[in-house]
């Protein structure tokens, strides 16, 4: 492959995934903290707005990303991973702990949460049944793409449907997986739309993986956004979004899908020039040490900034602490790059992958 081919594909996830990153970090933070009266000003609204698109590039870079790993690009690549038991076990390793990983950490608060970990565990995990199922990787695509269209159409009826906050327990939590009424933050319906919905974009925007064109990834990628944005502006002439349905209204789904494909196209043709420094690479890569550490640190029990100044602080000092706490975690998280992987070769050699981002598994084995 030519250096610039692979540039701009490893740049355009890793760019993305790691600006997420960030926006999350200083999102979840100010959020905490702030004050209630810097709320009402217009361009904090305009702000939460674009805090908005941070979970759904998340998800999408994260179908992007399988099927880069998967090489759904390349049908004989397809088929000997597909043979490859070592590679199938490092995927759905991973795609339980995710799932493990998100429950425990809403095991003392709200069990029964579905969050973000546990929306794209159990995504993948569904996509790696569905590659040891189907031995053509047109047929991935293809189912992929019609249960992203059957989420779309399905989301809004389905939402609060079934009343999961009437129930408790287990059925409180099954229900939760397909229910935001319960608590639920990242139910399956409708945000597995953008992991499934990302998958498919891979197939058409990077047709050839690694090998494809910066020029093509660029075009296809805008005419994608394009496309997405185009739609949404016809569903929301058709039957506008209203706060009860955001989050599931195809309208909403399609124009944040559509503007993270947009921002996507602008850092393909970034990366196709530029890289990522080191550290930033490796950040990219580490993308759940960066999720997991700040939540720990901003809601620690008695001590974490959330519990000592809840919605108490100004925005200059809001915006001051998500700073520090972008240094604190991309510190842990660095030190973490360089510590796990010696421990998991000697120690855990079963364990290879659980913890490695999409991301870098794309790179490993695309």
């Amino acid at each position: 492959m030519s250096e610039g081919t692979s540039r701009s594909r490893v740049a355009f996830v890793d760019w993305l995934r790691l600006l997420a990153a960030l926006q999350m970090i200083v999102g979840h933070t100010v959020d905490a903290v702030v004050e209630d009266g810097a709320r009402a000003s217009g361009w904090f609204a305009t702000w939460t707005q674009l805090r908005g698109l941070t979970a759904p590039a998340f998800l999408v870079t994260s179908g992007i990303s399988y099927a880069l790993a998967t090489r759904l690009d390349d049908e004989a690549a397809y088929v000997a991973l597909r043979a490859r038991e070592g590679a199938r076990r490092r995927r759905v390793i991973r795609s339980v702990w995710l799932i493990v990983l998100g429950t425990l950490l809403h095991a003392f608060d709200a069990p029964w949460v579905i969050d973000v970990l546990q929306c794209v565990g159990a995504s993948l995990l569904f996509l790696d049944v569905v590659v040891t199922w189907l031995p053509r990787p047109s047929h991935v695509v293809a189912l992929a793409t019609c249960l992203a269209f059957a989420v779309l159409v399905s989301a809004r009826p389905i939402e609060g449907a079934f009343a999961a906050s009437d129930h408790t327990g287990l059925a409180r939590y099954a229900l939760g997986w397909i229910d935001e009424d319960g608590g639920s933050l990242f139910p399956l319906i409708p945000w597995a739309f953008y992991v499934l919905v990302g998958l498919g974009v891979a197939r058409i925007t990077i047709p050839d993986g690694a090998r494809t064109a910066p020029g093509t990834m660029v075009m296809r990628l805008a005419g994608a956004s394009v496309v997405a944005l185009v739609v949404s502006a016809a569903c929301d002439a058709w039957s506008a979004p209203t706060a009860e349905s955001w989050s599931s209204h195809p309208a909403v789904l399609l124009a944040r899908t559509g503007a993270v494909l947009g921002a996507a196209s602008v850092l393909a043709a970034i990366g196709s020039r530029w890289d990522l420094p080191a550290w930033g690479t490796t950040l990219a890569g580490e993308t759940l040490t960066l999720y997991v550490v700040h939540l720990l640190v901003l809601f620690a029990a008695a001590v974490g900034p959330a519990r000592v100044w809840p919605h108490a602080l100004s925005l200059e000092a809001s915006f001051a602490l998500a700073a520090a706490m972008l240094a604190l975690s991309a510190g842990v998280a660095l030190g973490w790059a360089r510590v796990w992987p010696p421990i998991e070769r000697r120690w855990m050699p079963w364990l290879r992958g659980p913890l490695r981002s999409a991301s870098a598994t794309a790179k490993n084995e695309a």
